[in-house]
């Protein structure tokens, strides 16, 4: 592409009279009685922007393309201009600008089209990437509404991404008849709250790019992609950027739905956990596709095959979503319908992540619609084995008495509720919780209960006692029972006195050492001695889980520390002789690491490791051999450029792993 040959860009993308209707969207809603009318809703049928001049009327239109010459030079403006069916195809002084200085946009703004009296209600138009974009299903621009009030511009808020379930479209932002929601109405009345609808029932997910509206069957070879999440990203982009006139706050965004849209948040918040810092709830959802043949054959699946093919033709898939590109397309390592299985997904990969959400879900034990038996009872049948439990996810959750009704935050942690950079607990085998019905094993049933419910602790929020402590030299927070009524879900009966298995996530400061050992006690209500105490070993990505905590309604306080800065950590060595020792410390920027009776070890070579406190290795130095004559070996490193803070050095050699932890003070 150069300035000279424009007439190629032109032609990429030629509009027709009357394209810019949305015909997908101009649908009306019918539930019993109820009409929910839509094109009525935001004023006219027809998509524009109206505040930069006067609109273009029904028989003007406009198409801007930018391109870029090749080679990556400089960007261009190609217009074409439409009166009535005619369209002006020259290539002239007054139909090119360029070359023109641009950056590459990396956001999509939306484009407000109605609103309500009050102005807490919004509807907006949002246009994706045309040249990415899968056309032919819903079209490229979707509505999207915005319980925001006026009040909050300027305030840093939460972002609550809301997804309903199957048909249910505008009914959670649309009265009966052609009437917006105000922010109270839409039960918004504290927060930034953006609802994406998704008629096409892609389980507000995605779909092929070879997907066609009105037919159900897709092509070989077709790609399957995020484009549902993609769209839903976009909103909470925009909110977050600090560009637009409210401040979402990036480190509380949340999700929820029911049913589909409880299938739609847990799958997005595990399968893109760098966005979301909790599921306030989860209802009803699915959490395999890969279920028994006879359910396949007649249920969900069969009906989301329409929109991602069907397990035979086990498409490759692609993800949408980066916070540095505009669009990605990036190959995830699973295949489409292996990747929407919840289950499935919580793999290895993500058990590691530092910012993994909070998760809160319930199914009920009569659901007949996304069913209990290869839906619900895989996940209760033994909620410390789970996927979920094995990969130390946190979360909490119940399983209830009823059919195919929304059950809200019922069996949700409340301390699970805070910013994306607060800590959270995993538990897992805790006393506390309820047990499954065995009679609900193998078929739907009448029972109720709760896991990880009654289990609270002490967070910035929500003070246990005392404030929680998250710092280089001490992590602790209090551990406290609940024992209080909760809404459907089985009258709390034990002693008063529980136990249960606690893995720290998500922290701020406290560092995550491989193979390191933790000191930690266990303070009752009011100080005094430990009535616990012991030593946990981390694993080799610096997890580690304090067993059998025991905690009381009066609360119990756990305190976990590590070594001083410069003394040795041994991954259960019983060589106490072999020592690293870095001198100075703390440093700037230089370090100098040492082991000192290296004999001890029986290497020939160590090899160095610098890792931050959240486990990520940010350096690995050049293996060193012992030196004559006892000598210690050492290296230095150059923290130039890094962040100040704690750093943990690790020592390889043969079988042994040796750890200390450095501080860079600039």
């Amino acid at each position: 592409m150069s300035p000279a040959d424009l007439i190629v860009a032109n032609r990429i993308a030629e509009i027709q009279s009357g394209s810019s209707k949305i015909g997908y969207w101009d649908i009306t809603q019918i539930k019993g009685t109820a009409v929910r009318d839509f094109t009525t809703a935001i004023g006219s049928d027809f998509y524009r922007i109206d505040d930069l001049g006067t609109p273009l009327n029904d028989s003007n239109e406009l198409f801007v393309w930018t391109t870029q010459e090749s080679g990556g030079g400089a960007f261009h403006y190609t217009v074409t201009a439409v009166t009535g069916a005619s369209e002006d195809a020259s290539i002239g002084a007054g139909n090119r600008v360029g070359p023109v200085s641009e950056n590459e946009c990396v956001m999509i703004w939306p484009v407000e089209q109605a609103r309500t009296a009050d102005q807490s209600g919004h509807v907006f138009m949002m246009w994706m990437p045309y040249d990415k974009w899968a056309l032919d299903f819903q079209g490229y621009a979707y509505p999207i509404y915005l319980a925001a009030k006026p009040e909050f511009i300027g305030q840093k808020k939460k972002v609550v991404l809301h997804m309903h379930g199957a048909s249910a479209y505008f009914n959670a932002w649309m009265n009966d008849g052609s009437t917006i929601k105000t922010a109270v109405e839409a039960l918004a009345s504290d927060y930034l709250m953006v609802i994406a609808d998704d008629p096409g029932m892609s389980w507000h997910f995605g779909f092929a790019d070879t997907k066609q509206n009105g037919v159900n069957t897709i092509a070989d070879g077709s790609v399957v992609k995020n484009y549902t999440q993609y769209r839903n990203w976009c909103m909470i982009r925009w909110l977050i950027s600090g560009q637009a006139p409210w401040l979402g706050d990036s480190n509380e965004v949340a999700a929820l739905g029911h049913s589909m849209g409880g299938t739609g948040s847990m799958t997005f918040a595990i399968q893109h956990p760098e966005i979301f810092a909790y599921v306030e709830y989860a209802s009803e959802g699915i959490n395999n596709w890969l279920m028994d043949p006879p359910y396949r054959a007649d249920g969900w699946a069969k009906n989301f095959a329409y929109c991602i093919g069907s397990e035979d033709q086990d498409l490759e898939y692609r993800d949408l979503i980066s916070k540095d590109k505009l669009i990605d397309n990036q190959d995830m390592g699973m295949r489409a319908w292996a990747w929407l299985s919840m289950r499935d997904s919580v793999t290895l990969a993500y058990r590691n992540r530092d910012d993994l959400p909070f998760l809160n879900f319930c199914h009920g034990t009569q659901d007949g619609s996304i069913d209990w038996e290869p839906q619900g009872l895989p996940v209760w049948q033994d909620h410390n084995a789970n996927p979920f439990a094995a990969n130390l996810f946190p979360y909490s959750g119940c399983w209830v008495n009823r059919g195919h009704s929304s059950q809200g935050a019922k069996g949700a942690n409340p301390s699970g509720y805070v910013p994306k950079n607060h800590f959270v607990l995993a538990l897992k085998n805790a006393s506390s919780d309820d047990q499954l019905n065995p009679a609900c094993d193998a078929v739907s049933c009448a029972d109720s209960g709760q896991f990880n419910a009654r289990i609270l602790w002490s967070t910035e929020r929500t003070t246990i006692n005392e404030p929680p402590v998250d710092s280089p030299d001490e992590f602790s927070t209090t551990i406290k029972l609940d024992t209080k009524t909760i809404y459907y879900l089985p009258v709390y009966g034990g002693s008063g006195t529980e136990t249960v298995d606690i893995t720290p996530r998500r922290l701020q400061q406290f560092p995550r050492i491989p193979y390191a050992e933790y000191d930690w006690q266990n303070i009752p209500a009011g100080g005094g001695a430990p009535v616990q105490n012991g030593t946990a070993i981390a694993d080799q990505y610096g997890m580690f889980t304090i067993e059998g905590f025991r905690f009381s309604v009066a609360g119990n306080k756990l305190v976990v520390t590590t070594s001083s800065a410069g003394a040795t950590v041994n991954a259960g060595l019983d060589d106490q002789e072999v020592m690293i020792k870095t001198s100075p410390n703390p440093f700037n920027p230089v370090v100098t690491i040492a082991v000192r009776n290296q004999q001890a070890i029986g290497s020939k070579t160590i090899v160095f490791e610098i890792f931050d406190v959240h486990g990520n290795l940010v350096a690995k130095l050049p293996a060193v051999s012992p030196a004559c004559g006892g000598l210690p070996a050492e290296i230095t490193w150059n923290a130039a450029g890094k962040a100040s803070g704690v750093y943990i050095v690790r020592a390889v050699a043969k079988n042994r792993v040796h750890t200390t932890r450095i501080i860079y003070s600039k």
